[in-house]
């Protein structure tokens, strides 16, 4: 570790930092005067700063996985978290200031973006604890009401009216109590009291309620010490909506694990695709509660790895017992674990053995009932009909063993164009024997097949990212007589497809990208600097794509993977060059290690 003098351009960084525009001309002297560089190498730990400023690099805490790159503010004056290691993930500079240098009135603006901050970090723990979230998240906007002196029978018929279980009693613009269905059946039914009295009669009073920012924990803990079933919501002082019980059952159960349970449970396939229908609401859900694009791919993949599994399942009660063992296997982003919204399917099947007629066409209903629930359930089918409805996808193990020796040692553009896809392979449902002995097969293969390696090195660098030699984006048409950057095709894609080639040179099996990463390491064939450059380009690609799916499904469009880079702010334009200038790299590395005629 070394000091580094402050540089010239600290002043330009500053001014391109949020909120640091926002600073008075005093706040931004103080910040040059007190400011103080430090150069940290990769792997080495980090003193926790009170308050840092990441000039370049990457840095993480030891334990978080979310890490701070260029622009990002961290320290204890934001986490409140002095004692917590810091791990530069790449090497770089922090800025730093001390606790005594921000003292000033002048830097209330910094101290209201990191309370903002805190707020998002709140919304990220939430995803993971839902009672976590403010009640404004969890509650129903909007509260119907009554007034003292209506009759019951008038307040019963508007809570039919309404469709809800409670009103609260307004005198004029003071809420002084609450009418809900219990006190009906309580106080009106089982005591024989006229309809016809006021509703002051029977109302809960005083009325508790509580401040839409309360954390939903709270909120629950009141209701249960209080033995009330409605909460109403205020915000700024005025009714805002209501929380029932059954409100925090259901925010609890807005998970990927509770709707994987019961889809395990369906014994239809009616109750399968019934059940599925909820994905899209689980969706929306993240897409509301700013989840990532890593926790949207993991929850993906596991529903619909259940959904498969139950379809199949379902589906073979129906047929009767196979007439040999099988392996239902997909292919592509689900095999990798980064689906994202409107993945179709890639899947596949392999048989035992050969079969006669008979047996072949079993497998041919699996598979068209399987493919077809699939569709019904949100996973659609593969335009180029990479499925197991096709002949050539469901096939016995030496003919697959076959295909694949055929596409290793005689590469036809063909199969190249398949190897992007079915080298990333992964069990979902039957046999793990049959697929082990498919990629102990493959495996064989592999030490002969230079020529293919090399095509599929010249394969993956054909397609460059969309970055010009001045660093101005490319823009391709959409389509829609509109451009823009396809971030599947020209970003995440292609460091799969350099990932690949290096694992197919180099015997290595796994198949999600950041496994595949860490046995590239662990052989010498990449630096864990070039496994930290490209895993951090993949996911911010990943984050802009489900950012941009996220902006589509608020607009109710249909899901691209197109990016008009002239809608990002600065800092997500100089990142998004910043990957591609990674990518592009790491394409003429390619190049250089598979040879020249690349």
């Amino acid at each position: 570790m070394r000091q580094v003098p402050i540089q010239q351009e600290l002043q330009q960084f500053l001014a391109n930092t949020p909120p640091c525009p926002k600073l008075s001309a005093n706040a931004i002297e103080l910040l040059y005067q007190q400011a103080e560089l430090r150069f940290f190498a990769a792997h080495h730990e980090v003193p926790q700063p009170y308050l840092g400023l990441v000039f370049s690099g990457v840095f993480a805490m030891a334990d978080v996985a979310l890490p701070w790159q260029p622009h990002d503010f961290f320290g204890a004056a934001i986490s409140g978290l002095s004692n917590r290691p810091i791990v530069a993930k790449q090497s770089g500079i922090v800025i730093s200031w001390p606790q005594s240098a921000l003292q000033s009135d002048d830097f209330a603006p910094l101290w209201d973006y990191f309370r903002a901050q805190r707020d998002e970090q709140l919304h990220l723990l939430a995803r993971e604890a839902p009672l976590l979230r403010p009640i404004e998240v969890i509650c129903h906007a909007g509260v119907y009401c009554c007034e003292p002196s209506d009759t019951i029978q008038h307040a019963a018929q508007r809570m039919t009216d309404a469709q809800v279980s409670a009103l609260v009693v307004m005198d004029g613009p003071k809420a002084i109590g609450m009418l809900t269905d219990r006190d009906l059946r309580r106080r009106v039914v089982l005591v024989g009291r006229s309809v016809q009295e006021p509703v002051s009669a029977i109302m809960s009073s005083p009325i508790i309620a509580m401040p839409h920012d309360t954390p939903a924990f709270l909120a629950m803990q009141t209701m249960f010490s209080q033995h009330i079933h409605h909460l109403p919501v205020t915000k700024d002082g005025v009714l805002y909506g209501m929380v029932t019980r059954t409100d925090f059952l259901r925010a609890e159960q807005q998970h990927p694990l509770f709707l994987v349970r019961d889809i395990q449970k369906q014994t239809s396939r009616e109750g399968l695709i019934a059940t599925a229908s909820r994905l899209q609401e689980l969706i929306r859900h993240m897409n509301a509660g700013g989840a990532s694009a890593l926790e949207v791919s993991v929850s993906l993949t596991s529903v619909f790895e259940a959904i498969t599994r139950k379809a199949i399942a379902l589906t073979l009660e129906q047929l009767g017992p196979a007439p040999c063992l099988f392996s239902w296997v997909c292919f592509g982003s689900q095999a990798r674990g980064d689906m994202l919204p409107g993945a179709d399917q890639d899947n596949a099947l392999i048989l035992e053995r050969e079969l006669p007629v008979a047996g072949s066409q079993y497998f041919e209903q699996l598979a068209h009932q399987v493919v077809s629930i699939l569709d019904a359930c949100g996973q659609p089918r593969c335009p180029g009909n990479m499925m197991a409805t096709n002949p050539q996808l469901c096939l016995s193990l030496q003919a697959w063993s076959e295909r694949f020796s055929q596409m290793l040692n005689r590469p036809t553009p063909q199969a190249l164009l398949d190897a992007t896809i079915l080298l990333d392979i992964r069990l979902i449902d039957g046999s793990q024997a049959l697929l082990n002995a498919l990629q102990q097969d493959i495996k064989q293969h592999r030490p002969r097949c230079d020529l293919f390696i090399r095509l599929l090195a010249m394969q993956a660098v054909a397609c460059t990212p969309p970055l010009g030699l001045l660093n101005n984006f490319i823009l391709d048409d959409t389509g829609e007589q509109q451009q823009g950057l396809e971030l599947k095709k020209r970003g995440t894609s292609l460091i799969q497809d350099v990932v690949r080639v290096y694992c197919v040179a180099h015997n290595i099996e796994q198949v999600s990208l950041s496994e595949r990463l860490d046995m590239l390491v662990q052989q010498s064939v990449l630096t864990h600097k070039d496994s930290d450059d490209l895993a951090s380009a993949w996911q911010v690609l990943q984050d802009l794509r489900w950012q941009t799916q996220r902006q589509q499904l608020q607009r109710g469009e249909p899901l691209s993977n197109w990016q008009d880079p002239r809608q990002l702010n600065v800092l997500n334009r100089h990142q998004l060059k910043d990957v591609f200038k990674v990518i592009r790299e790491h394409q003429q590395r390619l190049k250089q290690r598979f040879g020249r005629d690349l």
